[in-house]
């Protein structure tokens, strides 16, 4: 662009990382270092705020993630409907007729 040399591409491994659940996450550095558990999720935090543009982005979404963290709760949503259906027999689904064909005595 404009006439000015271009720089080769130089790729360069950052790692892997990965979060797995609540505080528990995986970290694989490209010289080898391996994390795991609540300072791999600390550190998958971290990375990601830090890539975030501008100091209120950073904030905004530190609180964000803070309340989402110290909110959440284990018990399960509520079931708003019907009740359950009745219990469905098992076996194998009857065929048209097979009542009638069973009545009649056999030969």
């Amino acid at each position: 662009m404009a006439g000015r040399p271009t720089q080769p591409f130089r790729y360069r491994d950052k790692g892997i990382m990965a979060t797995i659940g609540r505080r528990s996450a995986v970290v694989e550095l490209a010289h080898g270092l391996r994390i795991h558990g609540t300072l791999a999720w600390l550190a998958w935090l971290a990375l990601h705020l830090f890539y975030l543009l501008g100091g209120r982005n950073r904030l905004s979404a530190l609180l964000n993630l803070s309340y989402r963290y110290l909110v959440w709760g284990h018990g399960g949503g509520v079931i708003v409907g019907d009740d359950p259906p009745a219990a469905i027999p098992v076996g194998p689904p009857a065929l048209p007729g097979a009542a009638a064909r069973s009545a009649q005595p056999s030969r």
